[in-house]
């Protein structure tokens, strides 16, 4: 009769350790992996926002640039029609739909036409001499006028 020794309970335990390491080696793999890859599907997500964000930005520094000559070329629009800000806007708005030319450039084409006819400056940077109270005063008087 052969005898069949017990099977080593040290021996057993470590067999036991070494599957457990294994798996929990595939499976910390599998779990990287599986990680990376929601990070790649997340990446073009990621991307597509800043990209709108840096487009919305862009949008509206252009705009912050666009902005006082379109504002300009309103005001000489309402000065030479006597219209409204926003029928003068109106204006600008369906010269550049039936020219198929934005409004800036637009805009920008009048304020420089009204800045070549004109002598004074145009824009932000122009200064008006406006006359001051005592002006007046000194003109009525020596109109003979009482001032008041």
């Amino acid at each position: 009769m052969t005898h069949v020794q017990p099977p080593d309970p040290v021996a057993q335990l470590f067999q036991r350790a070494r599957a457990a390491l294994a798996a929990a080696t595939v499976l910390a793999e599998v779990t990287r992996a599986n990680r990376q890859a929601a990070r790649a599907a997340r990446a073009p997500i990621i991307a597509r926002a800043e990209l709108i964000r840096a487009s919305q930005t862009a949008r509206l520094m252009a705009r912050l640039q666009t902005m006082p000559v379109i504002e300009q070329a309103k005001g000489i629009i309402m000065g030479q029609s006597g219209c409204t800000a926003e029928t003068a806007f109106d204006m600008l708005r369906q010269a550049s739909q039936r020219s198929n030319v934005p409004i800036r450039e637009i805009a920008a084409s009048i304020v420089t036409k009204a800045a070549e006819r004109s002598s004074t400056p145009v824009g932000p940077t122009a200064t008006r001499a406006m006359p001051v109270a005592a002006d007046h005063e000194h003109a009525d008087a020596d109109a003979g006028e009482p001032t008041a």
